[in-house]
C-alpha cells in the first residue's frame, strides 16, 4: 500500500472551499445508490501527479 503524502485535491476542496464537502457526501451517496464499486469514487479522488 503507497503511503499517503499531503492532500488529494477532493481533501483540499474540503478545506478550501466551503460547502464541498456536502458534495463529496452526495458523490458517495449517488455511488452507492447506482451499486457501483466505492473504489470508482476513490479513484476519482486520488492524488495527481
Amino acid at each position: 500500500m503507497r503511503k499517503k503524502s499531503g492532500l488529494t485535491i477532493v481533501e483540499q476542496a474540503v478545506v478550501l472551499v466551503p460547502e464541498f464537502e456536502k458534495v463529496v457526501g452526495k458523490l458517495d451517496q449517488q455511488v452507492a445508490l447506482r451499486g457501483q464499486s466505492k473504489s470508482t469514487l476513490n479513484k476519482c479522488q486520488q492524488k495527481r501527479p
